[in-house]
């Protein structure tokens, strides 16, 4: 069953991508985002409990407070990259037709496996991705339309998901 490859869109007619839908869809991305709250909310837990109770760390949680910037300084620009990645592809790609070949989740993440049509050659990809509803409502064998990067046909991402 293959999907009809006549399909693309102009780009000037694209939706614009959102951050909000890259950060909450794109594996990399949240892991990337969350990283630097989860060391934040950590710390200010440490100095609450280091402040309110009576019992005393052998360190001070302020003493952590250079592991925490250094992780923030170094996940931040990190994670722009991803999004910058992401959302440039999702903007100058092409858009082809594809289809949904295995779709797992395991607990918040999950895998789409792929097929899509790029020239004359039908190509095999997979995406990582975290489990939110546009994610679960994806289907084995259901049409989607893929934005592939045309000086690398191999670097692809499922428009559907992001716009």
């Amino acid at each position: 069953m293959l999907p009809d490859a006549s399909h693309t869109v102009p780009t000037s007619e694209r939706r614009q991508p959102s951050l909000f839908r890259i950060i909450t869809t794109d594996r990399l991305a949240f892991i990337l985002a969350i990283i630097p709250i989860v060391v934040w909310v950590l710390l200010f837990i440490g100095i609450l409990t280091d402040t309110l109770s009576d019992v005393r760390w052998s360190f001070s949680p302020l003493s952590e407070l250079p592991i925490a910037a250094g992780i923030t300084i170094i996940v931040i620009p990190l994670c722009i990259w991803r999004v910058r990645v992401v959302w440039k592809l999702l903007t100058q790609g092409t858009l082809v037709a594809g289809w949904v070949t295995n779709l797992v989740f395991f607990r918040d993440r999950g895998r789409i496996d792929y097929h899509y049509i790029y020239g004359e050659n039908e190509w095999k990809a997979q995406a990582g991705v975290m489990k939110v509803k546009r994610t679960e409502a994806m289907a084995t064998r259901k049409d989607i339309t893929v934005v592939v990067d045309p000086k690398k046909p191999s670097r692809t991402l499922i428009w559907d998901l992001f716009v």
